[in-house]
């Protein structure tokens, strides 16, 4: 699965064949078949993205790859977590947060942390980990703020 991906990350034209509907479903399925084969998938594999093809999904490709490496993730016991601060976290900071969100999850998983930067958030931060979602910026506290006040007495 890991091929294909990477494969279609860097090969524009092969990118462009699965998105356009004007081909045959039949062409899209035979062509597929051929680049499947040069890249050596295994037959379960070449088989579900011909019949992707033959179904005129060939198109929906990156949605499946994206939802097994979803799945093969969530089978290695790696846990997504993204938190979203208004600054960069020093690396002090960094190695706190991680130590802190640790505990929220089991011993035998992984934590798989991805920072990112969000001004609009003023301060604070916004934490996703696994299904867990908490929201502790200012940008939530003025709007929660400002809606207290226009509420009439």
């Amino acid at each position: 699965m890991n091929t294909i991906r990477d494969t279609l990350a860097k090969d524009v034209r092969l990118r462009e064949f699965c998105m356009d509907p004007s081909l045959q479903r039949s062409v899209k399925a035979k062509e597929f078949a051929k680049v499947l084969d040069k890249l050596k998938v295994n037959p379960p594999t070449k088989n579900t993205y011909v019949l992707l093809a033959e179904n005129g999904r060939l198109d929906r490709i990156n949605v499946l790859l994206e939802k097994f490496a979803q799945i093969m993730s969530a089978h290695r016991g790696e846990v997504p977590c993204v938190v979203r601060t208004a600054k960069a976290l020093d690396k002090a900071t960094e190695q706190e947060l991680r130590t802190a969100l640790a505990g929220f999850i089991k011993p035998n998983q992984k934590l798989q942390l991805t920072l990112e930067l969000d001004p609009s958030l003023i301060g604070g931060m916004v934490v996703s980990i696994g299904d867990r979602f908490v929201d502790m910026s200012i940008a939530r506290k003025i709007r929660i703020y400002r809606e207290a006040m226009e509420q009439p007495l």
